[in-house]
């Protein structure tokens, strides 16, 4: 099963299907046929109808046409759906892209510090092992006969 559920909703549900199947049903805003919740909570097509038909007997859920006149799954008791959208959250990646767009549109312009470079001196001095920077002329030879770019810093070489 994708994601993590919470340990506290599996133990006060049973399982970790029943669990994600209602809270697939608490957010999903119309209803949901069993295909359709078993691919977004993960879980097996057979394992999500064996839960909803338990959770329809306990009159927990009920089934409802969806809009293509299929049979779909809502829950009935808005108090639990309250509950459930406050422990799990499943989103569907749609809604998720709109929300993030939101919140980029609605945020402030940071404005970048801007650094003056002209206040740093360079410091070769203060280079603990300036040995380490500088390339052998053995290297830039051998890279020169192979057409290789060779150090910039000719003037630095040993």
């Amino acid at each position: 099963m994708e994601g993590r559920i919470d340990p506290g909703i599996v133990a006060l549900f049973g399982s970790e299907t029943r669990a994600a199947t209602l809270g697939a049903l608490a957010s999903a805003g119309q209803p949901l046929t069993a295909y359709r919740i078993a691919r977004i909570t993960g879980a097996q097509v057979v394992k999500t109808v064996t839960e909803l038909r338990r959770l329809e007997r306990a009159g927990f859920v009920a089934e409802a046409p969806t809009d293509r006149e299929r049979t779909g799954w809502v829950l009935v008791d808005p108090r639990l759906r309250d509950f459930l959208r406050r422990r799990v959250r499943i989103v569907w990646s749609v809604d998720w892209d709109r929300a993030v767009e939101g919140r980029i549109r609605s945020r402030k312009p940071q404005l970048r510090p801007r650094i003056d470079l002209s206040r740093f001196v360079p410091n070769p001095r203060g280079v603990p092992n300036p040995d380490e920077f500088v390339r052998a002329a053995d290297k830039d030879r051998i890279l020169s006969r192979l057409g290789l770019p060779v150090s910039r810093r000719s003037k630095t070489r040993r």
